[in-house]
This record gives structure tokens, C-alpha cells and sequence, in this order.
């Protein structure tokens, strides 16, 4: 299981781009917990444009039955956020 999203990694967030294996947490509009997501599909060339990815969730396939197409999230580092995403589809 999976989704695709579109993310936008903010400038002077972090030093460099992620690439694939990138494996931060998520905060999900209407949600409040961390969720752990692993980013599997990800070209990111750009700070602050927004990029198609694949995102599959760490630990838990339960989280996907909780997300729905067009949902908002935060890409988290510890408490900073470093970007931002909307679910675009999910794939099960």
C-alpha cells in the first residue's frame, strides 16, 4: 500500500533535498498524531515547488483506511516543519 502526493520541501528548512529512504513523520489535517512515512518514489530538484512522491507509511497500514484523496499534511522533522503535502490517490 501507498499514496501519491504532491510535497513542497521549504528553503532554509534543511540543508539538502531528500531522496528516496526519506523517513520523517507526518501530521494529516484533522489528525493530530506523528504518523512515520517513508518516502519511495521522490525526485525532488527544488526547494519550494511542489513534486509528485510516493509515500508509504512506516509502521502502521491501518493509517491508510484514515487518510482520504485531497487531505492536507505536514512533513515533520522533530517538532520543525520542513514541508508540507496533499494525498492525491491512494493506492491499496
Amino acid at each position: 500500500m501507498s499514496f501519491l502526493a504532491e510535497i513542497v520541501f521549504y528553503s532554509g528548512k534543511r540543508k539538502s533535498l531528500p531522496a528516496n529512504g526519506y523517513r520523517p513523520d507526518a501530521i494529516f489535517s484533522g489528525l493530530e498524531d506523528y504518523w512515520g512515512i517513508t518516502f519511495i518514489d521522490l525526485n525532488a530538484n527544488q526547494f519550494d515547488t511542489p513534486i509528485p512522491a510516493t509515500i508509504k507509511f512506516s509502521f502502521h497500514d491501518n493509517h491508510y483506511q484514515e487518510i482520504v484523496q485531497g487531505q492536507l499534511f505536514k512533513i515533520m522533522e522533530g517538532p520543525h516543519q520542513v514541508g508540507e503535502g496533499k494525498v492525491l490517490s491512494i493506492s491499496k
